[in-house]
């Protein structure tokens, strides 16, 4: 039976995709109740499309909105090198637990290298979990 469910993007998304920071603040002061955690097209939150981006800006605003990291988020902060948007995640409670298809977690990609550099100066990683990396 096929899902009847069809996603779309909202405003939030939008503005999580342009880094348009005045939008998204405008946004969120108009509906402080409104639902972070919406998926839009590609079943991505506002917040997973923002670090997808490396919007550091809108990543922080809406986790102040109190936005949820998932764990998925954190490997795309990896994949495509935004060591800044991953340690922020991390600090918000973010996890490497993800693997994808091939079984690599956030710390296995290339990108990884200057984050978990960073979480290593930060206490925040011990050196038998970074020394795959």
């Amino acid at each position: 039976m096929a899902n009847s469910l069809r996603l779309r993007n909202t405003p939030l998304h939008g503005a999580a995709n342009s880094g348009n920071l005045a939008v998204l603040q405008q946004l969120l002061q108009r509906d402080p109740d409104q639902d972070l955690e919406v998926r839009g097209k590609g079943g991505w939150t506002p917040l997973h499309v923002a670090v997808y981006k490396g919007h550091l800006p809108i990543v922080t605003a809406l986790l102040k909105a109190g936005a949820l990291v998932h764990s998925e988020m954190l490997y795309t902060a990896c994949e495509y090198g935004y060591a800044v948007v991953a340690r922020t995640l991390v600090l918000a409670g973010a996890t490497p637990d993800f693997r994808d298809a091939k079984g690599r977690s956030p710390f296995d990609l290339p990108g990884a290298t200057e984050f978990v550099r960073e979480l290593r100066e930060l206490s925040l990683l011990d050196e038998s979990e970074s020394e795959r990396v």
